[in-house]
């Protein structure tokens, strides 16, 4: 499961941020630009002065974080079950 283009919250994109070792404003920006207000790729990564190559490592970083805590949702539900 990826993140979707426009569909990620302002909170749930900073706690994410905070899962990642991301601190560079400018890739920090073009990620929201595209997650948070749903700007098309190119138009956020280019109006922050990044290369698409590291807007894409970026954006995959965010991604396994989802990734990690969708599955973390998952393992808790089943050990509710489990109850």
């Amino acid at each position: 499961m990826s993140l979707i283009q426009g569909q990620v919250s302002e909170a749930e994109f900073f706690c994410l941020l905070k899962l990642t070792k991301i601190t560079s404003l400018d890739r920090i920006d073009a990620l929201r630009l595209h997650l948070v207000d749903g700007w098309p790729k190119p138009m956020a990564y280019s109006s922050c002065g990044l290369k698409q190559s590291k807007f894409t490592l970026a954006l995959d970083r965010m991604n396994e974080k989802w990734t990690v805590h969708n599955q973390l949702i998952e393992a808790t539900k089943a050990s509710k079950c489990k109850d």
